[in-house]
């Protein structure tokens, strides 16, 4: 993906260069200005073609709207065809005043600063009551031709015509920093705002201006190390597919630092906010909603370095692929996302948050906001980290409701640390699921590591293989569940809860609130170890498992495993279904310890199976 954008973005910077050395013959700076200049005829220029722009070349060509002190010049007045200022010797130009739009003819930009070599340029515009209106050439267009810096302030109105004509266009050749505040309002067939270091440096927008673009909305971009800021204040809507909102991004291989805010309404054809950098760090805040085509925030480090995203509003997408949040960092760090607005997703493949780690490190996820999918394979949260060989860790709270309604794998809650490593998952409210291989909560270590589970909401799934929690550590480590709240499943093979160690290591179930699965070969709880360990199951809440082949608790260990059951009833199912089953080798020691009212029953007629192993019933009554 940051492939694709990288290559777009060279490819762009390439083009600029084209079409400036193809202008070349036509610009102040590329041949002396004759004496006609005032009325904008420039050396080699084509007679046939509309250049009115006045123009300005200190010291030898000022025109009457322009007064020049040293370095800085001030244009007032009718400006309408446009300018086209050089330099150096000028670096600063001030526009103010105007009597007039400035509305040049087609082809011609509004206002043309061009600073040559190694300089610095830095322009202000207020059109005040009137505007800039331009078609198939930029309102407003800087360059720098070597290294230097660039600031921009515009305060007014802007409009392109033609066919992707940006608004405001700041162009860095080298190394380089560029600098824009605009306010006002820019509706444009480009860019609205395009951004570009070629080199190393820094760049900078404010933006408070409402912006309509049919392409990106405001697009900032360092092709070597560096760094991107970009505010937003105003509302962008950037409605045509393909097209982001807010694109930010450092391609240098040292060090890179994008930080986007978003303070206004976003809409978008394709991401509503989309930063990322080669190496080094990716901050994103939103605080007001984004509806997108693609994903609502994608944000990515290419190798190493951290992602920080902090949604305070809505983020609602449309398309396929297109997650809510999207977080990465493919090499070795950190990903953090908190979540307080409301999320929805309506695609296939479209994941409320999806935060990931390919090398060694820590997802964090904390969400708030209700979380709503519709397509197939599209997770409320998902998280993954740390490929095989490598370690990390997984922390998610979620404090709202999840529920998804795709056909089939789309998990409310699913962690994967696909090396070695830990999860920890809490849940604070309802989690439901209606697809096929939808479980409420799954968690998987690869290899070896822990997880710990605390599931005080309501679980409730309905389709094939999906399990209320399912845990599960393919090397040795230790399992701890606890579940406060109720369960509930109705597909076959779809356990209210499941833990599995295929190793060495101990297991521990705590369930105090009801379980209820209806499907075959449903247990209520399971839990198995293929190594050493203990398993120790505590149930007070009831458990029925009314499906076939279901037992109500379902214990497989070679060594020690101890169920514990209190003041409740534990149903197994009918034809072979068990209320507690124990599963063990020969040798094994298994304990049953009931106290208080205690009903085990099934509907196949076992109430209790101790299996192979050595098993012991103890009644406190």
């Amino acid at each position: 993906m940051i492939g694709n954008r990288k290559a777009r973005r060279r490819q762009k910077a390439l083009q600029r260069r084209h079409d400036k050395r193809a202008a070349c013959t036509r610009l102040s700076f590329c041949g002396a200005v004759i004496a006609s200049a005032s009325l904008g005829i420039l050396a080699g220029a084509d007679p046939n073609e509309a250049h009115a722009q006045v123009v300005l070349n200190p010291p030898g060509t000022i025109p009457v709207q322009c007064t020049v002190t040293g370095g800085a010049t001030v244009c007032e007045g009718d400006l309408s065809a446009g300018l086209d200022a050089d330099g150096p010797p000028l670096t600063d130009l001030t526009i103010q005043d105007l009597t007039t739009a400035v509305m040049p003819t087609a082809g011609t930009q509004g206002i043309d600063f061009d600073a040559a070599g190694n300089s610095n340029a830095a322009l202000t515009v207020d059109t005040g009551l009137f505007g800039i209106t331009t078609t198939n050439a930029e309102a407003i267009d800087v360059q720098v031709g070597g290294n230097g810096d660039i600031t921009i302030t515009s305060t007014g109105t802007i409009t392109t015509q033609g066919t992707t004509v940006r608004g405001i266009q700041a162009d860095v050749a080298n190394d380089g920093s560029i600098t824009i505040d605009a306010s006002g309002s820019l509706t444009t067939t480009g860019n609205s705002i395009d951004a570009d270091v070629n080199g190393n440096g820094a760049i900078t927008i404010r933006s408070t201006a409402n912006v309509n673009s049919d392409f990106d909305g405001i697009d900032g971009n360092v092709t070597g190390n560096g760094s991107v800021f970009i505010q937003s204040d105003g509302i962008i809507n950037a409605p045509v597919a393909g097209r982001n909102a807010i694109d930010a991004n450092v391609g240098g291989t040292t060090s890179g630092t994008v930080t986007v805010i978003s303070n206004a309404l976003i809409i978008s054809g394709s991401d509503g906010i989309d930063a990322d950098v080669e190496t080094g760090t990716v901050t994103v805040v939103s605080n007001a909603q984004i509806n997108a085509g693609d994903e609502g925030i994608d944000a990515a480090v290419d190798t190493n370095g951290s992602v920080t995203i902090q949604a305070n509003s809505g983020i609602y997408t449309t398309g396929t692929f297109s997650n809510g949040v999207y977080a990465e960092v493919r090499g070795d760090g950190n990903v953090t996302v908190t979540s307080v607005g409301n999320i929805g997703t309506s695609g296939d493949d479209s994941r409320g948050i999806y935060a990931n780690v390919d090398g060694n490190g820590i997802v964090t996820v904390n969400s708030s906001g209700t979380i709503t999918t519709q397509g197939t394979d599209s997770e409320g949260i998902r998280t993954e980290v740390a490929n095989p060989g490598l370690t990390g860790s997984i922390t998610i709270t979620a404090n709202a409701a999840i529920s998804t309604n795709g056909a089939n794998g789309s998990e409310a809650i699913q962690a994967e640390v696909d090396g070695s490593g830990s999860i920890t998952i809490t849940t604070n409210a309802a989690l439901s699921t209606q697809g096929i291989a939808s479980e409420g909560i799954e968690a998987k270590v690869e290899e070896i590591g822990t997880i710990t589970i605390t599931s005080n909401g309501p679980v409730s799934t309905t389709g094939f293989s999906s399990e209320g929690i399912d845990a599960a550590i393919a090397g040795a480590g230790t399992l701890n569940i606890t579940s406060n709240g109720p369960i509930s499943t109705t597909g076959n093979v779809s356990q209210g809860i499941e833990a599995d160690i295929a190793g060495n290591g101990d297991t521990i179930v705590r369930s105090y609130g009801p379980i209820t699965t209806t499907g075959s070969d449903s247990e209520g709880i399971q839990a198995r170890t293929s190594g050493t360990g203990s398993i120790t199951v505590t149930s007070t809440g009831d458990i029925s498992a009314r499906g076939a082949s279901s037992d109500g608790i379902f214990v497989s260990a070679p060594g020690s495993s101890t169920v514990n059951v209190s003041d409740s009833s534990i149903e197994g199912g009918t034809t072979d279904g068990v209320g507690v089953s124990f599963v063990g080798a020969a040798g094994g020691t298994n304990t049953l310890n009931t106290s208080g009212t205690v009903t085990l029953s099934s509907l196949g007629g076992t109430a209790v199976d101790g299996g192979a192993g050595n098993t012991t019933i103890n009644n406190f009554g």
